[in-house]
């Protein structure tokens, strides 16, 4: 298997699938094997893997700081987050030697680029709908747009955190899903919040419908 491959992997799963990732994620396990991944392929010491994993605890202490901070608006969410996303390359850069960083951010640009092609097209396929089932303005539009891109970056913060549990994970994902439907309380009309509800509920409904369907033509 090629270095990005595994890496790949892992990054969709915990990206793209939660829940089929963290079937298999022990609180410590699937963290520890991560990093055993990156001690492979980046061919770390032993004294770099325990700074990194000092690292990410560190990081993680922080983050579900800042996540239960229900005052803090949308805005400075974003800033302190990426504040913690510099604090981390800078770390790590401090950590690893100029040739184990440079491979570890060329293994993350093709994961990333790998993710997007095959993410995108579903992401604008729902988008889309959402805009024409609720008639939503430009200006809507725009708003909705920008609250996802944000939103989405926060989700990829918590679910590629090597250092949170399974537990610690839903968690964060589920007040990082309160506030954004407070966010989104604030672009649509009520009507529309009701029918985007509807719409969440209905595509939840037909999920295992699917699976069963992809498993049929399987067999």
């Amino acid at each position: 298997m090629k270095p990005t491959t595994w890496f790949l992997l892992a990054a969709f799963l915990l990206f793209a699938a939660p829940s089929a990732f963290s079937q298999h994620t022990i609180k410590g396990k699937g963290q520890g094997d991560m990093l055993e991944k990156m001690k492979s392929e980046l061919d770390l010491s032993d004294q770099q893997v325990a700074d990194w994993k000092a690292l990410n605890e560190s990081l993680s202490d922080k983050r579900r700081e800042l996540m239960s901070d229900r005052d803090m608006n949308r805005e400075d969410r974003m800033a302190a987050m990426q504040e913690l996303r510099a604090e981390r390359e800078a770390g790590l850069s401090e950590i690893l030697s100029e040739e184990q960083y440079a491979q570890y951010e060329q293994m993350k640009m093709e994961a990333r680029e790998e993710l997007s092609s095959r993410m995108q097209a579903r992401k604008d396929e729902i988008e889309q709908k959402v805009i024409d089932e609720l008639q939503l303005s430009d200006d809507q539009v725009t708003r909705w747009q920008s609250l996802n891109e944000d939103y989405s970056a926060q989700r990829r913060e918590i679910l590629t955190d090597e250092s949170l549990s399974r537990e610690e994970k839903t968690t964060e994902l589920q007040n990082l899903q309160e506030q954004k439907k407070a966010d989104l309380g604030e672009i649509l009309t009520e009507e529309q919040m009701n029918q985007y509800e509807q719409m969440k509920s209905e595509r939840k409904e037909n999920r295992p419908k699917r699976k069963r369907m992809r498993r049929g033509r399987g067999q």
